[in-house]
């Protein structure tokens, strides 16, 4: 299979990079405070570094031919992943990307995303 995505880095909000995995195990809320539900980084925000590791290893059964082929229905979807917006934590279309092309470089050497969302100027 894949690359252990514990290695894999990943774009940070608040700047600089972070593994996913470290990511995905510790509190992305400082000090454990509770910043609300409707806060980008509540302690429920944990749960989409899962999310995205989830897509990743659906790649890696597709890659591998463990599946025939796979769909990941994820929310949030995370195309709208940019600093000054917060709708999603993460960019899983494009980490997923990233991931293909650098994990599986001798199969894969082009990615094409089909965004249909209607949000002008702010897909993937």
């Amino acid at each position: 299979m894949g690359k252990p995505r514990d290695e894999m880095v990943i774009p940070w909000p608040s700047g600089g990079d972070r593994p996913l995995g470290q990511a995905s195990k510790t509190s992305l809320v400082p000090n454990g405070e509770d910043a609300g539900d409707w806060a980008q980084f509540s302690p429920g925000a944990n749960e989409t570094c899962l999310l995205v590791d989830g897509v990743l290893a659906l790649v890696d059964a597709v890659v591998d031919r463990y599946v025939a082929c796979g769909y990941a229905l994820v929310r949030p979807p995370g195309h709208d992943a940019l600093q000054d917006m917060g709708f999603c934590n993460f960019n899983s279309i494009g980490i997923t990307e990233h991931y293909l092309l650098q994990t599986y470089p001798s199969s894969i050497r082009k990615v094409v995303i089909v965004d249909y969302d209607v949000c002008h100027g702010n897909g993937t």
